[in-house]
């Protein structure tokens, strides 16, 4: 009777419940890539012989990622911040791509000026020796007292910082120079090469700190 009496009703069925949540998360995350890295090159590319803007097949092209947040956002009933900020983003550059004469370019910049504004911030932030991975850190965890740092580590955090803030600021740098040398669709496919590179070397940046403790 006590073995049974500890159980929760249908105890022996928990795992396969959660084995079986696993397959929807699974399904969001191939659909959240779908929309996010091959719907704006499917998009463009299918829309540009119908569209005679090539600043206004981009926009449409880049709203796909944003209407899935938004539905999301709908459906869930609670507000996205990095949803409202990406379309704050997206209608910033289509209105300045609108006062330019219907260029594309701002709305290609409108990434690179973010990463690059987020890389200049982190190398800034480990120069003065007030790394913002420590602040972000502490933002994340407010329901933990969290006590400095020991000179060593935080010597290491800076570090990191800085290294993180260089490749943001690359990041953005290779982006500026495709959106100035190529076409709308081949920026559009060398940016997501150049993401993949990005996020190669976060996991090399990942492995590298990871055993230091930071």
């Amino acid at each position: 009777m006590s073995g049974g009496a500890g159980r929760p009703p249908g105890g022996d069925q928990v795992p396969t419940e959660v084995g079986a949540s696993r397959g929807p998360r699974g399904f969001s995350l191939y659909v959240s890539i779908a929309v996010g890295w091959i719907g704006p090159v499917v998009a463009y590319w299918a829309l540009r012989p119908l569209v005679r803007s090539d600043a206004a097949t981009l926009a449409i092209a880049s709203a796909l990622p944003i209407l899935r947040l938004g539905l999301l956002w709908f459906r869930r009933r609670r507000l996205d911040g990095f949803a409202a900020f990406a379309t704050l983003a997206l209608l910033v550059t289509v209105g300045l791509s609108l006062w330019l004469g219907g260029s594309a370019l701002p709305i290609k910049l409108a990434r690179p000026i973010i990463t690059g504004t987020i890389g200049l911030a982190l190398i800034g932030s480990a120069l003065i020796g007030r790394p913002l991975l420590i602040t972000l850190y502490r933002a994340v965890r407010k329901d933990a007292a969290i006590t400095p740092p020991d000179p060593r580590r935080r010597r290491t955090v800076a570090l990191l910082t800085g290294v993180l803030g260089l490749i943001f600021l690359a990041d953005a740098v290779v982006h500026i120079a495709l959106a100035l040398r190529v076409g709308t669709l081949s920026y559009l496919l060398d940016s997501r090469a150049v993401t993949i590179v990005v996020v190669l070397l976060l996991l090399v940046l990942r492995f590298a700190f990871g055993r230091r403790r930071v």
